[in-house]
C-alpha cells in the first residue's frame, strides 16, 4: 500500500466514527493504519502523548524502544499485552504508565535510567513508554482513567489549551 492510501484510510476511518474507542481492539485497529492516536489523561484533561506507536507482538514488545536515540516529546509506545518493562540496552530514561484492561493507571515510574528492570504488576494489561518528565507535565497519578483512542475533534479541540500548556 502506497502512503497515500494509507492517509485516505485513516481519514475515512476517523470521519466514519461516531463514538471513542475506548477498547483495545478499536484502538489496534486504528494503530495499525497508521494514524495518530493520541494519549489523554482523561481524569485530568491532559494530553500525554498524540503519536503513539503500538507493540502488540513479542518482536516489537522485545525490541521496543532499544533502537532508538531518543523519544519526542508527542510520542510514546504502547506495549500490550505488558505487567512490566526493561530499559536493557536503552540509551535514554522514560516515564512508564502501568495500564489495567479498562485503561486505569495501576502504577507509574518517573524518570527510569537504562539498565533497570520494573516490577510486575499483576492486574496490568498493558505499558506506555513515554519521553522522561511527561507524567509530571500530564499531572498523571496512580487511579486516573486514560484513553488511547481516536479522539473526537471537539475533545481535541476542547483539551487544545491545555496542550499547549503543558509543552511551555
Amino acid at each position: 500500500m502506497s502512503a497515500g492510501l494509507f492517509y485516505f484510510t485513516c481519514d475515512f476511518y476517523l470521519a466514519a466514527r461516531t463514538s471513542r474507542a475506548r477498547y483495545c481492539s478499536d484502538v489496534v485497529r486504528s494503530a495499525a493504519i497508521g494514524c495518530h492516536v493520541p494519549v489523554i489523561n482523561l481524569t485530568k484533561k491532559t494530553w500525554l502523548a498524540t503519536k503513539v506507536r503500538k507493540a502488540d507482538n513479542f518482536l516489537t514488545r522485545l525490541v521496543g524502544l532499544l533502537k532508538r536515540t531518543h523519544l519526542g516529546p508527542e510520542e510514546a509506545l504502547w506495549l500490550m499485552p505488558s505487567k512490566g518493562i526493561h530499559t536493557i540496552g536503552m540509551k535514554f530514561p522514560i516515564d512508564v504508565v502501568f495500564l489495567n484492561k479498562e485503561f486505569y493507571v495501576l502504577g507509574l515510574i518517573s524518570g527510569m535510567h537504562p539498565y533497570r528492570v520494573s516490577g510486575v504488576h499483576m492486574r496490568g494489561y498493558s505499558v506506555i513508554e513515554l519521553p522522561n518528565g511527561t507524567i509530571r507535565k500530564s499531572r498523571t497519578e496512580i487511579g486516573d482513567q486514560l484513553e488511547i483512542s481516536l479522539a473526537e475533534t471537539s475533545q481535541i479541540d476542547d483539551l487544545k489549551d491545555t496542550r499547549l500548556s503543558q509543552i511551555a
